[in-house]
């Protein structure tokens, strides 16, 4: 059984998806290269870093952006977790 506590064990599921990183300056595009429900890791291809806090578009016209926290960041993949 798993540790609720352990949110690595939590099930992940690969995407390779395209999304868009959305702050008040504008927006980046990214790939989720895993999700959760909790949340994510990310690829970006430019080399600048994320902001602490952000929405997160998987879609631009219509699902709705979840807010997100970064976690963690090494080069050009960071981790974010989601947040209300």
């Amino acid at each position: 059984m798993r540790s609720p506590k352990n949110k690595r064990e939590e099930r992940r599921r690969i995407r390779h998806h395209e999304a868009w990183v959305l702050t008040e300056a504008g927006s980046r595009h990214c790939m989720v290269v895993n999700v959760s429900m909790n949340g994510a890791t990310l690829s970006v291809q430019d080399q600048m870093p994320l902001p602490k806090e952000f929405r997160l578009a998987f879609s631009l016209d219509r699902v709705p952006a979840k807010n997100c926290e970064l976690v963690w960041s090494r080069g050009a993949t960071a981790g974010v977790k989601f947040v209300s």
